[in-house]
């Protein structure tokens, strides 16, 4: 029985800089460059964020070509995630696994005001190797480590386990019947993956 009403915008300002550095050229070592770049931007509606970044490119031969980056950035929540209006949806059917029995409560949705930025490391290794000059083959293969601190997520399918973790979310009666659930988007501890991604492609002109 309560109205509320938002009105949410976002205004970006950014600066951007890079620099690329050849570091050496010889017919031994081959050519070596070192890339930086720095980015800030200023959200009206929540800060300054910044990204940094800073990479290695080796090359001993036309043939092959190593490369090993580092980025740093920050990641703010979306427009949506922070000021969509409050909702409440009473007569929802869920399942409580805590208790074995599926209830109707009130759901909650809407935008949460409390998220924080996420911060994303990435390490990357890449290889490309292109064995012949008369032929288009190429050779690639990428390893990254990406860890995420802080990273944003909807809120997941309820379970004990979800419960256990974000007891706050759950409403309960004096009965321990579940009558609410706060299904905000909200931020977890930290997100860690590894990848290895590789490719071979081979293109040859009929005709």
């Amino acid at each position: 029985g309560v109205r509320l009403q938002d009105e949410v915008d976002r205004g970006r300002a950014e600066l951007r800089g890079s620099i690329d550095l050849p570091l050496a050229t010889s017919p031994r070592m081959g050519r070596l460059a070192a890339n930086l770049n720095l980015e800030l931007a200023d959200l009206s509606d929540f800060g300054t964020l910044t990204s940094l970044g800073a990479g290695l490119t080796w090359r001993p031969t036309n043939a092959v070509r190593l490369i090993l980056s580092w980025a740093e950035e920050e990641t703010a929540p979306s427009i949506t995630q922070l000021g969509d209006p409050l909702v409440a949806t009473p007569n929802q059917r869920i399942f409580d696994f805590a208790r074995g029995e599926s209830v109707t409560i009130t759901r909650l949705d809407g935008g949460n005001p409390a998220l924080t930025a996420a911060e994303r490391r990435v390490w990357r290794t890449g290889l490309r190797f292109e064995p012949f000059d008369e032929h288009d083959l190429v050779l690639n293969a990428d390893y990254s480590d990406s860890r995420v601190d802080s990273p944003i997520i909807g809120f997941p399918t309820p379970s004990e386990e979800i419960e256990a973790a974000f007891g706050e979310r759950f409403e309960r009666d004096a009965n321990g019947e579940l009558v609410r659930l706060d299904a905000r988007p909200l931020n977890v501890a930290e997100a860690h993956e590894r990848r290895i991604d590789w490719g071979l492609r081979y293109t040859r002109r009929l005709g």
